[in-house]
């Protein structure tokens, strides 16, 4: 269990327990030193450290991860194991102010870590404690941290009234993730939307929603090789809400002593069946609180199809169509129709 004032953040999970005793903030260095030779070892020998209890105090870990992530971006596996040091501290401080610079050098980490390995790396060899050379391969922990920590901590940061800038609206310096030399789009990025598709099933008119919306826009904005895939999601985002207040289902109801009666529900509502008046006056209300939602859906699947159009690689198309098919998005071709028939049930003559 770990020694501080208040557990701030209760998302990680898969992660090593530890004893960390938080203290108080370090002076900031004023400028960042160069990188080290063996920063990679220095790395794995404080992972080792924590995994075996030996750490227990978390700024020397926050200090060796910054001086990784500040000062050796172009090495993917010294960005990687910053990233496992980092989603570590995450969790051992108690302060918001502290736990959101984290959350800015974790993300550093890990789109330094994307674009880095991206470019082809040699396999990392690192010495253990009893001498032995082995293989290390980083980059899945990198992967870890975004979808196990980075989101989740973002969300639950903003539900304690600290809203980062990484979801606020503010533009993002430049895209987080390397196109793959591969062709085709990011897995990483994959893995960011389906998180935050799976984070707002459900939650319109919610922070996380809204949350959502900024973070999905500043990436659109900000890394037009990945145009079909941010549309897709803004696509869905908005989409899968407009069908929630458009998808109206008749039942009949039978009676014991009269005629049987059509009855009504829709996804969006607390009450699940009205009666024929009472149904009318719910379907104007929401149709008109569908139709921005419906608005917003259009624009951003006729934006994914104009992106779509513009790959002229066939098997780069079809690549980022199976990407876009990948759960959450199983079934792409079907939610497409379901969004347009949501988007023709509102259209105004």
């Amino acid at each position: 269990m770990m020694i501080q004032k208040k557990r701030p953040l209760t998302f990680l999970a898969g992660v090593a327990v530890l004893i960390f005793i938080a203290s108080q903030p370090a002076m900031a260095e004023a400028e960042p030193a160069s990188c080290p030779d063996d920063m990679e070892q220095q790395l794995y020998d404080m992972q080792g450290r924590i995994e075996r209890g030996e750490q227990r105090e978390v700024d020397p870990v926050i200090d060796l991860a910054r001086l990784s992530v500040e000062s050796c971006p172009g090495r993917a596996d010294a960005q990687a194991m910053a990233s496992y040091l980092l989603r570590i501290a995450v969790q051992s401080v108690p302060e918001t102010d502290r736990i959101a610079d984290l959350l800015t050098l974790l993300h550093m980490a890990i789109s330094q870590n994307d674009i880095a390995a991206n470019k082809g790396t040699e396999t990392l060899k690192v010495r253990t404690p009893s001498g032995e050379m082995v293989n290390y391969f980083g980059y899945g922990y990198a992967t870890a941290a975004l979808t196990d920590t980075l989101i989740p901590a973002l969300i639950a940061l903003g539900q304690r009234d600290v809203v980062h800038p990484l979801i606020s609206g503010a533009p993002l310096e430049a895209c987080p993730y390397a196109t793959s030399r591969y062709g085709g789009g990011s897995s990483r990025l994959m893995d960011e939307l389906k998180l935050w598709s799976r984070a707002t099933d459900g939650q319109e008119g919610k922070p996380v929603h809204t949350w959502a919306q900024n973070r999905l826009e500043a990436l659109r904005a900000a890394c037009p090789d990945f145009a079909v895939e941010t549309n897709y999601a803004l696509a869905r985002l908005y989409g899968t809400v407009a069908v929630r207040m458009t998808d109206w289902r008749m039942d009949l109801q039978e009676t014991y002593y009269g005629p049987s009666e059509h009855v009504y529900s829709l996804p969006a509502m607390t009450k699940k069946e009205l009666d024929k008046k009472e149904y009318e006056a719910a379907k104007a209300q929401y149709d008109e609180r569908a139709r921005p939602y419906a608005a917003k859906t259009k624009l951003h699947l006729d934006a994914y199809r104009a992106a779509l159009r513009a790959i002229e690689d066939y098997d780069e198309r079809s690549d980022r169509v199976d990407r876009l098919s990948y759960t959450p998005f199983e079934g792409a071709s079907v939610m497409i129709d379901s969004w347009e028939k949501a988007i023709e049930s509102v259209e105004q003559p």
